[in-house]
């Protein structure tokens, strides 16, 4: 990847100071997937660490992060391509 692509996209299209919300938005669906995916890995805590409300607790969290998460990342790749294509003000 050329570097000018990577700070395109690492870059904040509204802030060139921060980072892009498409990247925010990634990582929340990134860690998401792992906690959605955990049990097929092993990654349980210890039996009897959780009752049954924690763990419905923790699904409904891991599904509203991985939700505001995919929105986030959708809106950062919209805004994203909307200022690349937007002529710049004179």
């Amino acid at each position: 990847m050329s570097e000018k692509f990577l700070q395109w996209l690492v870059q904040s299209s509204a802030d060139p100071d921060k980072v892009a919300l498409t990247v925010k938005g990634f990582l929340g669906v990134m860690i998401s997937v792992i906690l959605a995916i955990s049990p097929l890995l092993h990654l349980r805590l210890e039996q009897g660490q959780l009752e049954m409300a924690g763990n419905l607790v923790v699904e409904v969290l891991v599904i509203s992060l991985g939700i505001v998460s995919s929105l986030a990342t959708i809106w950062g790749i919209v805004r994203k391509f909307v200022n690349l294509f937007k002529k710049p003000s004179a």
